[in-house]
């Protein structure tokens, strides 16, 4: 109590000028070449770096209005990224001009990357006029556009930022003639003049305001023969936290519980009743017997989220004789939580957003398993009845003519089942409550997309009303065939003020070229583990899989070895469900300045670590911290474990690493809460999978018992005050631990 007491009159002056840290980027970008925001630069490239610098994006179309900045304490800048001059009137152009203006008189950062809109040629404007914009970035442009590259030649100034992934080519793409006008401006990237050297022009550039990277100087896209190639020049993590001051400020981290990285797995349900091919089983045995059976049983330790599709489960549609046993079978495994991947499997979610029965009759005929006006020849004569005589060929799919109701190119049919006309509340409700139906205890808590992974408004207003999460989209990789951070989406997308949350990594259907070839092929998961976790760690481990993967020998290996590898690495296994809550906690947060080196969070949800980077030599000073259980460093980062139990926890920083004479966590297995320490003892509230491993700092050096309310004694001895154990007994409820000094 007088710790607490003391905390108070500490922190209470410095309370009253809490300031709350912008994290909120405006992204532009030009739909006229870049279709949605999706397929942008800014999302498929910017936008997860950023996120990892506990950034959050929110995005406006250079055609549209831009927000009013005058009362938003949350914007800590502008990125904008135009890919091709956009069309504009004129005066929608000058009115963008002055916005950007205003946003950095009103001290908001601005970077532009990619096209340079600002021209003569764009605004009709005078050059000294358009310059007021161009040195409040501390630059000045000359007008003129250098076409012939080949007279120059580059020089990177600070070389860390660039060559990341690629070197630039020796033939350059053009640029615009800028030059410096502040000493605060850092030019990372200089156009000299081939023979004299002198200056030509600035590429990169960062300062007090913002920066600027000329088109194409930031990073290599290429999209030839249908294969698509991306390589950062920059080095974006380091250039994005120079331009918007990320540096020094705390990060929401969403790849780290415990001091340990994050591990969870869902399974779509997509092959259900696929007939499986391992031989061990009887003929005719369905696909999800074997993951039951292989994977859910055989692995007891690792949490899973199982999500059936309505269709392959309901008896009206497509269901097996064992497809909704095995499904209760599932759910009542205690390492398995229930989730729903759709009813009906939509491929391509946009096809469905005013949807028209009218608009999927031509494509009845070429569902598998019939449709609601027959199947095959039958469909095709009801057509007539229906009242539309066209009808799509599987060839006619891919060649349709703008202005038809079409869908994704890798898909013949808008959705997987069609024994009645879609209907998004039997697509959502309809699919939860019939899983529901399957278990007496367990209820669905996730509902995971299908197809494309890109559902519209209502769909996602539709899940967020039954009070459930989501989940799924995102495809990242990276590995030796998509070699770059450019292939590592964003923590998710925002459709009208809803979020959809992606999945941490991409599941075997794009390591089989959508389960057509190379069934192993889901055994290069690994390399994408690896390359988001160093040098930096970037994602959580996420196995993410369909039911299918046990249709065939190869593929089931090669999930089999993926699983194996996970068991070697030091992670913290966590349901599926909570991660997106953990992603929407990044979302909602706030972080405040309350005073020199004190951090206060509130709003986090299921977050529960904050990264400072650069802080390989800080520590945190627990007697001015309030809701904090532990801390570690790794990487060059401190990473500070937070207490669940605690709504709104402070985060006192220390220059120095002195020992604290204190209980703190290092690392845990478990997630840990309800911390209550003094000199002599601790305890704290444990859940989670498989045995409790941790490691623990305590006030000096000696013998320690480690007790459960579950009947566990440990005698630990520590080493520079530091313990590590491990208790073996379930924690999948609560379990209390305590820890003192002493002997059994």
């Amino acid at each position: 109590m007088l710790t607490k007491i003391l905390f108070c009159l500490i922190a209470f002056p410095l309370l009253l000028g809490a300031q709350e840290i912008p994290r909120t980027v405006i992204a532009i970008y030009n739909k006229d070449v870049e279709r949605n925001r999706v397929n942008t630069r800014l999302h498929q490239a910017a936008e997860m770096p950023c996120n990892h610098l506990g950034l959050i994006f929110e995005y406006y179309e250079v055609h549209e209005p831009m927000p009013d900045l005058k009362n938003r304490s949350d914007v800590v800048g502008v990125i904008c990224w135009l890919v091709g001059k956009p069309e504009l009137p004129r005066t929608q152009a000058i009115k963008f001009f002055e916005w950007s203006i205003e946003a950095l008189d009103l001290g908001k950062k601005y970077l532009v990357m990619g096209e340079p809109y600002f021209l003569e040629e764009n605004l009709e404007l005078p050059l000294k006029r358009l310059n007021v914009f161009w040195e409040k970035l501390g630059l000045r442009s000359t007008g003129q556009w250098v076409d012939d590259t080949f007279q120059s030649r580059l020089r990177r100034i600070e070389p860390q930022f660039t060559g990341f992934e690629r070197d630039y080519p020796s033939v350059t793409p053009g640029f615009l003639n800028m030059y410096p006008v502040s000493d605060h401006v850092h030019c990372l990237l200089k156009a000299l003049a081939e023979g004299t050297g002198e200056f030509v022009s600035c590429l990169v550039t960062f300062s007090d305001t913002g920066g600027y990277v000329a088109d194409g100087y930031g990073i290599y896209y290429l999209f030839e023969k249908g294969k698509d190639t991306r390589k950062w020049y920059l080095n974006p993590f380091l250039y994005f936290a120079q331009v918007f001051g990320t540096d020094f400020i705390p990060k929401l981290d969403t790849t780290t519980l415990a001091g340990r990285r994050i591990y969870y797995s869902h399974i779509d349900g997509d092959g259900w009743n696929n007939e499986t091919e391992i031989r061990e089983f009887p003929a005719r045995t369905i696909s999800a017997i074997v993951v039951y059976d292989k994977i859910l049983k055989g692995y007891p330790d690792l949490p899973v989220t199982v999500a059936p599709i309505g269709a392959d489960i309901d008896s009206a549609w497509v269901a097996k004789r064992d497809s909704q046993e095995i499904a209760r079978k599932m759910f009542a495994l205690p390492n398995v939580e229930v989730s729903s991947h759709t009813f009906t499997h939509p491929f391509d979610w946009g096809f469905f957003k005013d949807y028209r029965e009218q608009d999927e009759v031509p494509y009845l005929h070429l569902y598998p398993n019939g449709s609601w006006l027959g199947g095959g020849l039958v469909s095709r004569v009801s057509q007539y009845f229906y009242g539309s005589g066209d009808t799509i060929e599987e060839e006619q799919v891919k060649d349709l003519k703008p202005g038809q109701k079409t869908f994704d190119e890798d898909y013949t049919v808008p959705r997987a089942f069609a024994l009645k006309p879609f209907d998004l509340d039997l697509e959502v409700a309809g699919s939860v409550d019939l899983i529901n139906t399957l278990s007496d205890e367990k209820k669905v808590v996730l509902y995971q997309w299908s197809g494309d992974c890109e559902p519209f408004y209502e769909a996602l207003a539709a899940v967020k009303k039954l009070d459930i999460l989501n989940i799924n989209g995102g495809d990242s990789r990276f590995d030796n065939v998509y070699s770059s951070y450019a292939w590592v989406a964003p923590l998710g997308r925002q459709v009208n003020g809803l979020r959809q949350v992606y999945a941490s990594n991409s599941n075997e259907n794009l390591y089989t070229d959508l389960w057509t070839t190379n069934f192993f092929g889901f055994n290069l998961l690994p390399q994408t583990f690896k390359n988001t976790e160093s040098p930096i760690r970037i994602r959580p481990i996420n196995l993410y899989y369909h039911v299918y993967s046990a249709q065939k020998n190869a593929s089931l290996k090669a999930l089999q070895q993926n699983l194996e590898y996970i068991l070697t690495q030091e992670v913290i296994p966590i349901k599926a469900s909570q991660f997106p809550d953990l992603v929407m906690g990044f979302y909602e947060a706030k972080i405040e300045k309350k005073g020199k080196d004190l951090w206060g969070i509130s709003g986090r949800r299921s977050l529960q670590t904050v990264r400072f980077d650069q802080g390989a030599l800080l520590g945190v000073d627990d007697q001015r911290s309030q809701g904090v259980i532990g801390h570690r460093h790794y990487q060059g980062s401190l990473y500070v474990s937070l207490d669940a139990a605690v709504d709104e926890a402070v985060i006192a920083i220390k220059r120095d690493l002195a020992h604290d004479r204190n209980y703190s966590l290092i690392q845990s297995k478990w997630q840990i809460s309800h911390l209550n320490r003094d000199q002599e003892k601790m305890t704290v509230q444990a859940t989670g999978f498989g045995d409790g491993e941790m490691a623990w700092n305590v006030p000096k050096d000696g013998q320690y018992v480690v007790t459960t309310d579950q009947g566990t004694h440990l005698l630990v001895t520590s080493k520079n005050r530091q313990i590590k154990f491990v208790i073996q007994e379930s924690a999948l409820n609560p379990i209390t631990i305590e820890i003192k000094k002493g002997e059994l």
